[in-house]
């Protein structure tokens, strides 16, 4: 197939081939690399949303309010032999939106209530900035 290629480049004068056999091999290994290289970069995952390293206001409450129970990067942690729920895997990926709404507006099961700190626009973009974590790992 690649030796169709270079056949009908030459016809068409795309490209001019040098007919030495060692020019074809560092062209088909040049060819080569280049589709690995491109096909390398087109399957890197994106990388996660790092609460850390995120702008968004939501971040930036998370990070004020939530780190000390949930973990710098929301992925739980163990308070006094107890863990606490991580925001991107296990139970809560089941959980509807109305359902963490609810949490975090009212609280409880150890969780302070939020609704006296954020309005409710805000709390439902608490819950869409839960969700963006999550987005890795569904």
């Amino acid at each position: 197939m690649f030796a169709r290629f270079l056949k009908l480049a030459a016809e068409k004068r795309i490209i001019e081939i040098n007919v030495r056999p060692t020019s074809r091999l560092k062209f088909f290994i040049i060819c080569i690399s280049a589709a690995t290289s491109v096909l390398a970069c087109a399957k890197e995952k994106p990388k996660p949303l790092s609460v850390q390293e995120s702008v968004r206001v939501e971040a930036s409450f998370y990070r004020a309010n939530c780190v000390v129970c949930h973990g710098a990067e929301a992925t739980g942690k163990d308070i006094g032999g107890r863990m606490t729920p991580s925001m991107r895997t296990g139970d809560v990926l089941a959980k509807s939106d109305d359902y963490l709404y609810a949490q975090i507006q009212n609280g409880g099961n150890g969780m302070p209530p939020f609704k006296y700190q954020l309005s409710e626009k805000e709390i439902k973009n608490m819950v869409q900035f839960i969700r963006d974590l999550q987005k890795d790992e569904r």
